[in-house]
């Protein structure tokens, strides 16, 4: 219907413009109206899939997502989804970024609707091999040309990674009443001037085995001038590894640990309300931004439940949640700036530095590469054991 109204309305235009403009390029308004139609079609095409699906969901159906948020950040929108889709049972099943790439490509999840992560690199990697199908919407057209990929991969969520500290340990053990650890020199002056206190107190990711922090930590290695310094730094001190945001900053609350390093702000920002003494940086010497994306795996049993869950996710509605009821952070600008507090919205920030989608994060996942990182990484943080030639 929309299509030949749209139709109707070309011819109508083109007969109007011809009389009053007799001299006119008719090639020109011939194209003109072909443009029109094309926009029809595109509006037909998109009023089309929301039939078809309104139509499908007067049945019991299974969404299965496999994903890397902690379930209770993902759990309101999940809830909100199946208010609004009853027929719907949803089966999330939380896995971190490394062991989810794995699984995957592993053939674990041939039952996965949707597969969720904040390592881009390694979807990104799994898209450029053939592993997604495409999609296209009104509410995927509606993201920016830097939050999608290809029409198969798309992102939900902007955020920094921050640095974390416990200010109660760092206020107490500190040369002055209170340090300022605003950027990554500060810290490291911070770590210089504390070294005996700070030794065995700095906690970051386990990059061999967290895939959202392997993609930190390459990013930091080409951003930063201070990179070369902070990997002997927390070499020097003893860097606590951890498999997980959750159990980084348990040991942050638990004062096992004095600096957490390269969080995601979402869950630093989660757990600073609940424990007071946990305090949250953006580095002013520049931020990190990366994208939790999401896609449908080419042999996802129900790809129509995806294509559903998937359009909420990024709907003005699924974006509101995620920035009311829980602490992601939207992608979508407008809600972002209505809802997430001013010291952690990093639009407009002049020191962020976004990680694109694209071709070039292939570089990090190619094997030489990461090689090249992991051993730069061992060989600066593993000791060598008592009585080897390194010792």
């Amino acid at each position: 219907m929309l299509k030949a109204r749209f139709s109707q309305i070309s011819s109508a235009m083109l007969s109007v413009m011809l009389r009053a403009m007799p001299k006119v390029n008719l090639k020109a308004l011939r194209l003109f109206s072909c443009a029109l139609l094309s926009v029809a079609i595109g509006v037909d095409s998109f009023a089309n899939q929301e039939a078809k699906r309104d139509s499908v969901f007067l049945e019991q159906r299974q969404l299965n997502i496999r994903g890397a948020a902690d379930y209770p950040e993902i759990a309101p929108l999940l809830n909100a989804f199946k208010k609004r889709f009853p027929n719907i049972k949803v089966d999330y099943q939380e896995l971190g970024t490394r062991r989810l790439y794995e699984r995957f490509i592993a053939g674990e999840f041939t039952q996965a609707d949707l597969i969720t992560s904040s390592a881009m690199d390694l979807q990104i990697k799994l898209i450029n091999d053939g592993y997604a199908q495409s999609y296209r919407s009104a509410q995927t057209s509606a993201l920016p040309d830097w939050a999608s990929w290809r029409n198969e991969l798309f992102g939900f969520t902007y955020e920094p990674a921050v640095i974390a500290y416990n200010h109660d340990f760092i206020s107490h053990n500190s040369s002055i009443l209170t340090p300022d650890l605003q950027s990554r020199e500060r810290m490291l002056e911070y770590i210089r001037e504390n070294s005996d206190r700070i030794k065995g107190k700095i906690g970051t990711f386990d990059i061999e085995k967290v895939g959202l922090g392997y993609l930190l930590w390459s990013h930091d290695s080409q951003q930063s001038t201070s990179y070369g310094r902070v990997l002997e730094s927390f070499g020097i001190h003893d860097v606590q590894l951890y498999p997980s945001s959750a159990s980084m900053l348990q040991a942050l609350a638990d004062n096992e640990i004095a600096i957490a390093y390269n969080l995601l702000g979402s869950y630093a920002k989660s757990w600073s309300k609940k424990y007071p003494q946990i305090k949250v940086i953006l580095p002013t010497d520049y931020t990190m931004a990366i994208m939790r994306t999401a896609f449908i795996p080419k042999t996802a049993p129900d790809p129509e439940v995806a294509k559903v869950f998937l359009d909420f996710l990024i709907s003005e509605e699924g974006q509101r949640i995620l920035a009311e009821h829980s602490n992601l952070f939207p992608i979508n600008e407008s809600v972002r700036k209505k809802y997430l507090e001013s010291s952690f919205d990093i639009s407009n920030s002049t020191t962020t530095r976004p990680i694109a989608l694209g071709l070039k994060l292939l570089v990090l996942s190619d094997e030489m590469k990461r090689k090249i990182i992991l051993d730069e990484w061992s060989q600066a943080l593993i000791k060598p054991e008592k009585g080897s030639p390194l010792e």
